[in-house]
């Protein structure tokens, strides 16, 4: 009976000792893919976000997240391939969970453990929709079919979903900088199971095909040079043998919500769980003396 009940105690200490937070993620997100394959931040745009955190030790957090950002690719600002002059820009929505382990011991509130690096990683589901605006015009390419999804000649090509899986991972440091209010920094890339971001994946379609059975309109989407280079059938347009990547960096605020572990701080954990014991022993002696 005494092992029950120390056992039990244990576990509730446990819960008590976890701490809960609220974020705010302030920063920037930027894509790499077919477009841009190469360089990092590149036309990097603004994204804000917020989670909530559990503490389940002074070593590993899980969080619940939300991100709300955008994306852009243009072959003329990467210089990868300028001649394609392919361009898109599509906003980003990602909800998921992150597992945290940090370098150090990290407790919100104490002197001792209030720094750390840390790494990070998760799954997360996210939304995109790419999109080029030609003139006054905004064109949302998902419905398009620039590569020939939809149409009779290309049945192995279906339209993409809008919804893709990615996998982030990174890394960042935090610290206290109040007794409640912690700060960090992050950094993290995002791998999607989609190549489509961009909108772009496979080699170029037959540019009669697209005008007959798409509109005249999708050829110059599909193509931007087709009216000076003529057409591209079976050429390259993208690289289907990767997926599409998209980062996020930038400043992380947290407001500690909730923490019953402050009066152990003082204290050694087996000094604390000791005297508490005894205690409860005390008060509860009809069942310890069983």
């Amino acid at each position: 009976m005494k092992k029950v009940a120390y056992f039990l105690f244990i576990s509730v200490s446990f819960i008590h000792a976890q701490q809960h937070e609220l974020g705010l993620m302030l920063g920037g997100m930027y894509y790499m893919g077919d477009l841009n394959p190469i360089y990092p931040f590149l036309q990097t745009q603004p994204s804000v976000g917020g989670f909530y955190r559990y503490n389940v030790n002074s070593r590993m957090s899980v969080r619940i997240q939300g991100l709300l950002g955008a994306i852009k690719g243009d072959d003329n600002k990467s210089k990868f391939y300028p001649d394609r002059k392919l361009s898109f820009s599509s906003s980003i929505i990602e909800m998921g969970g992150i597992y945290e382990l940090t370098y150090k011991k990290f407790i919100i509130g104490s002197e001792k453990y209030k720094f750390t690096p840390f790494l990070f990683i998760g799954t997360m589901l996210t939304r995109y929709n790419p999109r080029v605006k030609l003139g006054d015009t905004t064109y949302y390419l998902h419905q398009l079919g620039t590569e020939g999804q939809g149409t009779t000649a290309y049945p192995d090509r279906k339209p993409y979903s809008l919804i893709t899986f990615s996998m982030p991972f990174g890394m960042g440091v935090k610290w206290n900088v109040t007794g409640s209010l912690l700060f960090g920094l992050e950094w993290g890339m995002r791998m999607t199971f989609t190549d489509y971001l961009d909108d772009c994946s496979k080699t170029y379609p037959d540019p009669l095909v697209i005008a007959t059975q798409n509109g005249n309109s999708v050829v110059n989407l599909s193509d931007p040079t087709y009216a000076i280079s003529g057409s591209k059938e079976g050429f390259d347009r993208g690289n289907q043998q990767t997926k599409d990547w998209y980062g996020w960096a930038g400043l992380v605020l947290t407001l500690k919500i909730k923490d019953k572990s402050s009066t152990c701080h003082g204290t050694s954990k087996k000094t604390y769980i000791k005297t508490w014991f005894n205690k409860l022993k005390d008060e509860n002696n009809f069942i310890f003396n069983r």
